[in-house]
């Protein structure tokens, strides 16, 4: 019997280039469950409509967090996906990748409940997404920013396109 991988992503699976190179390279070695917004076309992949597991007000919720955040009005990091969570601690994976900034506070607070790898793939520097739309850099950019520097050092691998953005991650 394989050990469980689980990806996590709120993107497409059936076209997203890293989650179908993930599946190729890890699925001989990893039973994989995935996360996401459409179904991956590979078969072995066990597919999970991310949507079902967001309900509208946990959804409500966080966005309203994040807009104080941008607003300067709170501090405080919300990013709580209580079913994804269940879901988790409910199933025996050995590792996770996470392909989004805002599922790094649910796996850092996973680890510390099981013994699991964690690996962040990003796919740039979130902080920095938008650099050229200073709206974007002072709210967004600044949240991403915290995201990342709080979370970053619970990670197992952190893994990224070059050098520049891994530098950029690195400080």
């Amino acid at each position: 019997m394989k050990d469980k991988m689980l990806i996590l992503t709120n993107r497409p699976l059936h076209n997203g280039p890293r989650m179908i190179r993930e599946f190729n390279t890890f699925q001989e070695q990893f039973d994989i469950v995935a996360f996401g917004r459409t179904k991956p076309s590979n078969p072995r992949i066990e597919y999970i409509d991310i949507s079902t597991f967001l309900p509208l007000f946990n959804y409500i919720l966080i966005q309203a967090f994040r807009v104080l955040y941008y607003y300067k009005l709170t501090t405080r990091i919300y990013e709580r996906y209580p079913l994804i969570e269940k879901y988790i601690l409910s199933n025996d994976f050995k590792i996770i990748i996470i392909h989004d900034p805002t599922f790094l506070p649910l796996v850092a607070s996973i680890k510390k409940k099981l013994d699991i790898k964690v690996i962040y793939n990003a796919h740039e520097y979130h902080p920095l997404e938008f650099e050229e739309r200073k709206n974007w850099v002072n709210t967004i950019g600044r949240y991403h920013y915290k995201l990342c520097r709080t979370y970053f050092p619970s990670l197992d691998l952190l893994v990224n396109v070059c050098e520049g953005i891994a530098q950029k991650c690195k400080k």
